[in-house]
């Protein structure tokens, strides 16, 4: 506890800095959006009444209103969805598109987010694009309420070396980027989890870098976080947060020891700075595996675990993904475990309320 104490006294603003020049340099690729079909709307009436008469289905959002950097699950349902091949929704100005699974039928589920960019909105504005084996895709617009979420800032003067690369080290940022870019791009059509996502540090780890916020360097923003830095020893367990896959296990110039898991629909984790793996790239991972250890590799001065999220290409708040309850159930309170719906629409016992590593024992070793 001591050591953790002198490196986190002593390294605070290295941390946020080189966090900073990671999430700038690790915001992957931006997905190109289809072109849709209709303007737009803005009204809040419900969608069946707003598209333009080419579907008539039923397009509800959970939550209703959902934070900027927030997961929300959208589900659409309706005879005409029966024979479709392919139900999208287009947000973010159409530069998203979180594809929906059948759940069964007419039934569609899916998962998507909100950019950061929608802070302050009062709604979001999407459409739900219905597509049928290669048939032109028929559309039908909706609204998704914003609930208020503030980021911080944090302003920053530093000499100019802690922000230039030289030409090796922007050649070995630019080809982890890509190597991203490849991992993201795996994704399995349908949920590979049958829990609520955990924490990958463990029941109550020390937050030290929250997601979302603006890095100013010099009176300039460079990045905003895009993850949850987490508190750890070196060697101290990395748990997976769900069932998955793992896309990619690679050095990184930046992320330093890094793993990116699909957890399918669309959803990916990612866990940077390690100082060991236990897995290896293409793996199934399960629920609180062990999958690597806490360490400081790459552009970092202390060791921590920087913790991060996707869906559909957008970043999201780990913490706001930590929360999300993928299995309610009526009249039951959210939490881990239970019997609930599958999100692939199926009904089976889930595994116990609790972290299968929870709680840890003495010195925080895996079991």
């Amino acid at each position: 506890m001591n050591d953790r104490k002198r490196w986190t006294a002593g390294t605070g603003i290295g941390l946020i800095l080189w966090s900073a020049v990671l999430g700038e340099a690790w915001a992957s690729a931006r997905e190109g959006a289809a072109e849709v079909s209709g303007a737009l709307a803005a009204s809040q009436a419900p969608a069946e009444s707003r598209n333009k008469g080419q579907l008539s289905v039923r397009l509800s959002f959970t939550p209703e209103a959902a934070a900027p950097g927030g997961l929300f699950q959208f589900e659409a349902e309706g005879k005409e969805l029966e024979g479709a091949d392919s139900v999208v929704l287009v947000c973010g100005g159409r530069r998203d598109r979180f594809q929906a699974f059948r759940v069964s039928g007419g039934l569609w589920r899916g998962y998507g987010a909100l950019r950061l960019s929608e802070e302050g909105q009062a709604r979001a504005r999407a459409v739900l694009e219905v597509s049928s084996f290669g048939g032109a895709p028929r559309t039908m617009e909706a609204d998704l309420g914003v609930a208020p979420r503030e980021y911080p800032s944090s302003r920053l003067k530093v000499a100019p070396r802690f922000t230039a690369l030289s030409a090796p080290q922007k050649r070995q940022a630019k080809e982890d980027q890509q190597a991203f870019s490849r991992a993201y791009a795996q994704d399995a059509p349908r949920p590979l989890f049958a829990e609520n996502f955990v924490n990958p540090r463990g029941e109550a780890p020390r937050v030290t870098s929250v997601f979302g916020g603006r890095r100013i360097f010099n009176g300039r923003t460079k990045s905003r976080h895009w993850g949850l830095d987490l508190d750890g020893a070196p060697g101290d367990p990395v748990y997976a947060a769900a069932d998955g896959v793992v896309r990619m296990r690679r050095d990184c110039f930046y992320a330093g020891g890094a793993l990116v898991i699909g957890h399918g629909a669309g959803l990916f984790t990612s866990y940077f700075h390690l100082s060991r793996f236990h897995v290896a790239e293409g793996e199934a991972v399960k629920w609180g595996q062990r999958i690597g250890e806490v360490g400081q590799s790459g552009r970092v001065t202390g060791p921590h675990l920087h913790f991060g999220a996707k869906v559909g290409g957008v970043h999201i708040d780990p913490q706001l993904l930590l929360e999300f309850d993928f299995f309610p159930r009526p009249g039951a309170s959210a939490e881990i475990g239970g019997t609930g719906t599958h999100p692939d629409g199926s009904r089976e016992p889930l595994r116990g309320g609790r972290h299968p590593n929870f709680p840890l024992p003495t010195g925080g070793a895996a079991p």
